[in-house]
């Protein structure tokens, strides 16, 4: 009997979370996908790394089709998430090209942080978190946060293997370094670089404790590059009214209002993103 679509991506899930626990090297590229896809849950975070490793920024056909104009390539087969007992399908920017009369729109927003300015988006980081900047510079002062982090966990108790003192020591140690990696590689920035991240513990951990311990990386980490992103988008958007009408500011720095469908159990519902953007 033929698999049913459902059937293989349950099954591509079982699989994506055993792969990711084989060797360091493969845990370090899952994070380097779940990063670039950090609005995304954990859970469809490895279902897009196992269906397209290399994608950027995912979205349902429906906010290509009607937010971005833009059709997905004919052909191509989509990233298939786990939602309940049904799926939902999205697909990468890749995937997709302008709608005919859209060739010369702006490209789908994407914030990033541009080397020049790390320095003052540290400092205004800093600041909205109310510790003191950091003279390093952001890549230092994102792996003070990460610690921070990391160290409230313990103290919480947090552990991945049997809640002993030295487990949780190391629950803390490779919490840290999966922190300040996602954080490092979502704002642009090489942690290869970075102090002391080691994540030789993957290869120990049991099913249980990894979807524990990605829910929260996701989690943390989401709320630091919410931040950031809040900053990035600001100064864009300031860039984009310097240089002419509002049109041409929503061409050059993305939307700052608009609505996307949000599915949920029930029924499709509009929801206001307001400042923040999609991906």
């Amino acid at each position: 009997m033929a698999e049913t679509t459902l059937r293989e991506t349950i099954r591509k899930f079982n699989e994506v979370k055993q792969e990711i626990r084989t060797s360091e090297e493969a845990w370090a590229a899952f994070l380097t996908c779940a990063a670039r896809n950090h609005k995304y849950a954990f859970q469809d975070q490895l279902l897009i790394y196992k269906q397209r490793p290399e994608a950027t920024a995912c979205a349902e056909m429906d906010l290509w089709n009607k937010r971005f104009h833009r059709w997905v390539n004919k052909g191509q087969k989509s990233i298939k998430l786990l939602d309940g007992e049904a799926l939902r399908h999205v697909f990468d920017v890749g995937d997709t090209h302008p709608a005919r009369g859209h060739e010369n729109d702006a490209p789908p927003y994407i914030w990033r942080v541009r080397p020049e300015e790390a320095r003052s988006t540290a400092e205004l980081l800093a600041a909205s978190c109310g510790v003191e900047p950091d003279p390093l510079g952001l890549s230092h002062l994102l792996q003070g946060m990460a610690k921070n982090m990391s160290e409230d966990l313990e103290k919480n108790r947090f552990a991945l293997y049997n809640g002993d003192a030295v487990n949780r020591e190391n629950s803390k140690e490779f919490a840290y370094s999966c922190i300040t990696w996602y954080l490092l590689v979502r704002c642009g920035l090489d942690p290869r670089e970075a102090e002391a991240l080691n994540f030789s513990a993957v290869t120990g951990l049991d099913e249980a404790s990894m979807m524990e311990l990605g829910n929260t990386v996701n989690r943390l980490s989401r709320e630091v590059l919410d931040k950031v992103e809040r900053i990035v988008r600001t100064r864009d958007r300031e860039r984009g009214v310097e240089r002419g009408s509002e049109p041409e500011r929503a061409a050059a720095v993305g939307v700052v209002d608009w609505t996307i469908v949000k599915k949920t159990d029930t029924k499709s519902e509009a929801i206001k993103e307001g400042e923040m953007s999609v991906f």
